[in-house]
């Protein structure tokens, strides 16, 4: 039993001196969602939280035609997606996917609107919960691939180091076909990653291009050790000795290397605390959900074997638990606290719906654990009756938490969110001698805060003696807000708690005194939202 804690011990390790793999969010963008430009854009310009890899976009005009785009940065924090040239009037929709560092496909949408703002054209990303058609599939997969990866794998290791090959006949045929579920699920897994890549439907299937695309994510990578793993747990099943147990250590430590790797929970700051935590707890959910099974058709039997087997695994339970529990609670605690409401996103209900059952199935094993489980030891045909009842009991409960765990494929953490919850409006402020890269954030009526960077026309930094910025509504009625930035570190200047008063469209001056002679002035629009 020592030895596969140390394997657990040196996994663990591993993974934290790997790179951080988390959900990538937009950061920002020029132009922003919902600017309006008196000129066209060359390109998008967009700024993520980690490097990401391009993986598509498309742009859809003022009349709705729709073509594809490409971007010369392949793997990068920064992403340039070239534009086309001469863009009519009106708004423009760029849609754009990503591949973030846990390998999920991340998609979004911006809306500019050039000289004018035209019906008919949506934005924004749904960031709350990313759900189609095709996703549904994704996480179904992946939900079957727990299945197999904690009723077969975690079969297999309890058959070989808890019963010790002696078990009830049926159990190693449930787990084989567990395992076999969970191969299908990877496969699947691999060809539906490559088509949500690249926004496709079920109708490519067929094309090997997509399958190729899903195995050089990181995902496939993962489901290929997954495949790997539930193949040796196979092994492990059927064969006895040092062989069975050497294979049963693999497939446990692939397993769980496949779940760390899928998941996004290991990029979460801080990033030692949630390596160390998701770890721990898929170990210690591989282990407890396989028992499950082998002890309740063991306890159809309860002989000697079953006894034994059943004290073997009473003795560890309490640390199992401990383990889930301590840490899911400190995965938890990385996400679950900040200013927004409580219930505010899909993933706090899914983390609600998951700890009921949790709670429901701790109050279960407990009961059973210390009301019945030594009667049971020593033959009690009561205590033992109602020992499989919530064994079998605890099964239903944990298929269950594994669905609402496979749910938060599709929904983004509150971290990430709370981090772009509120837009900001960014945009380079052209000129004919200087230029400025200006961003105003929030993009809403109320106070914000200015940042200004004043910039040659050939993008180099600009030293200048003074900055002062006016924003003028359009039409009648509203005064002109007008306000000095101060020098913040060189060639940054800013300007804290300005207040805008009310949405619409605003001119914006900038007014840069470069020296006691020349002075510039930059303009620009503004389309303020409430």
């Amino acid at each position: 039993m020592r030895l596969w804690l140390c394997a657990l011990l040196l996994l663990s390790a591993s993974l934290w001196n790997g790179t951080a793999l988390g959900h990538a969010y937009l950061v920002q963008s020029a132009p922003a969602d919902g600017d309006l430009l008196r000129q066209p854009p060359q390109a998008l310009e967009l700024a993520f939280n980690e490097a990401v890899r391009f993986a598509s976009a498309t742009h859809v005009d003022p009349k709705g035609a729709t073509r594809p785009l490409t971007s010369a940065d392949k793997n990068s924090d920064k992403l340039s997606i070239q534009l086309p040239a001469e863009l009519a009037q009106g708004s423009h929709l760029i849609s754009w996917r990503v591949i973030s560092g846990d390998g999920h496909a991340v998609g979004g949408s911006i809306v500019f609107s050039i000289g004018k703002a035209s019906g008919g054209a949506g934005a924004g990303d749904n960031l709350d919960l990313n759900l189609s058609a095709l996703s549904a599939l994704v996480v179904a997969a992946r939900y079957l691939l727990l299945l197999g990866c904690a009723f077969g794998t975690g079969a297999a290791f309890f058959h070989v180091w808890f019963t010790q090959g002696a078990n009830h006949r049926m159990a190693p045929w449930l787990a084989t076909w567990a395992l076999a579920l969970g191969a299908a699920a990877t496969i699947a897994s691999i060809i539906l990653s490559g088509l949500e890549l690249h926004g496709q439907g079920l109708n490519a299937i067929g094309d090997l291009a997509f399958w190729r695309a899903g195995l050089r994510q990181p995902i496939g990578i993962g489901a290929l050790v997954a495949l790997g793993a539930l193949t040796a747990a196979a092994i492990a099943l059927w064969t006895k000795g040092a062989i069975a147990r050497a294979f049963s250590l693999f497939a446990l430590s692939g397993a769980i290397f496949f779940l760390v790797l899928a998941g996004h929970a290991r990029g979460w700051a801080p990033q030692w605390l949630s390596a160390a935590a998701i770890t721990l707890h898929v170990a210690a959910m591989i282990v407890w959900t396989g028992a499950l099974a082998p002890l309740a058709l063991g306890a159809v039997r309860a002989d000697i074997k079953f006894l034994l087997a059943l004290k073997r695994f009473s003795n560890i339970a309490p640390m199992l638990y401990a383990c889930l529990l301590g840490s899911g609670a400190a995965l938890a605690a990385t996400q679950a606290f900040g200013s927004r409401p409580a219930g505010a996103t899909a993933w706090d209900l899914a983390l609600a719906i998951k700890l009921a059952l949790v709670v429901a199935v701790t109050g279960l094993a407990a009961f059973s654990r210390y009301r019945f489980t030594s009667p049971a030891l020593t033959g009690d045909p009561l205590a033992i009756r109602v020992l499989k009842r919530t064994i079998c009991a605890e099964i239903v409960l944990a298929v269950l938490i594994l669905a609402v765990a496979s749910v938060w494929r599709v929904t983004p953490p509150p971290a990430s969110l709370a981090l772009v919850a509120e837009p900001r409006f960014q945009i380079h402020v052209h000129g004919i001698d200087a230029m400025a890269s200006l961003v105003i954030a929030p993009a809403r009526v109320g106070p914000v805060h200015v940042r200004l960077e004043p910039k040659t026309a050939d993008m180099s930094p600009l030293d200048v003696k003074d900055v002062s910025l006016a924003l003028i509504a359009e039409g009648e009625g509203v005064q002109p807000v007008r306000f000095q930035l101060r020098q913040a570190s060189p060639y940054v200047w800013e300007a804290n708690g300005v207040i805008l008063p009310s949405p619409g469209i605003w001119k914006l001056h900038v007014d840069l005194l470069i020296d006691d002679f020349r002075r510039v002035r930059l303009d620009a629009l503004l389309s303020l939202k409430r």
